[in-house]
């Protein structure tokens, strides 16, 4: 990966500290230019030092509606800075579309996931990639619960014939096979851990549920590793 310089925009500073460090501990190649906490900072350290990315939080000013406006002005200002959306608005897929529209390179959530060298190098490199997503309940419109072999196989072909190349197995495991299948198929898949809590989200910080909960993403982990599909 070559030397490149970065500019990061985040208005909360814990986030903006976390940031920097990530940047400095496992993306050495990076030079951070200057960090910004609102517009006017942004676009005083785009005249004065221009970078190679623009790490650009969405929720600038608790708006992000601002943040997809922001991301508009650099693309049509410096089209040649690539612009990497780091985001905790993980349920706002309008929003992932407005950013997408707006020119992004790409969006990273923040989902427990960390910002890794290799969502940075391939923005630099000009991949992107767009997932046209659905979610998946392991079920049979026949045979209830009871779903065959033949019924996941046809639904991945259904996906790919409308082009889906992503499936949520939302909210649990499925059948071990599906994930065979979608290693086949080449699709990818947001495997869910059997951790859904619907309304009562408050439920993961209770400590009584902590073994229950921590259990469960564990044995995901050991479960999926080798699945090229995850």
């Amino acid at each position: 990966m070559d030397p490149f310089k970065v500019i990061i925009v985040e208005d909360v500073a814990l986030e903006m500290k976390g940031t920097v460090e990530i940047f400095r501990s496992e993306i050495p190649e990076a030079e951070i230019v200057g960090t910004a906490m609102n517009e006017t900072e942004l676009w005083r350290l785009m005249r004065d030092s221009q970078p190679d990315l623009v790490l650009l939080d969405l929720g600038l000013g608790g708006s992000t509606t601002a943040g997809v406006d922001v991301c508009k002005q650099l693309r049509r200002r410096y089209p040649d800075v690539h612009v990497l959306i780091f985001t905790g608005e993980i349920m706002n897929e309008k929003l992932w579309v407005d950013a997408l529209d707006a020119g992004t390179d790409g969006i990273i959530l923040k989902s427990g996931e960390l910002l890794t060298k290799g969502d940075v190098q391939s923005v630099l490199n000009g991949k992107r990639m767009v997932f046209h997503g659905v979610n998946r309940h392991d079920f049979s419109y026949e045979n209830g619960r009871a779903v065959t072999r033949e019924e996941m196989e046809k639904d991945i072909i259904t996906m790919k014939r409308l082009n889906i190349n992503a499936v949520r197995t939302s909210h649990y495991p499925n059948d071990p096979y599906f994930y065979d299948l979608c290693d086949k198929y080449g699709l990818y898949v947001l495997a869910e851990a059997n951790v859904e809590c619907h309304a009562n989200t408050g439920l993961s910080g209770v400590e009584v549920f902590r073994t229950m909960m921590t259990e469960r993403s564990a044995n995901q982990v050991l479960w999926h590793r080798n699945h090229v599909c995850i």
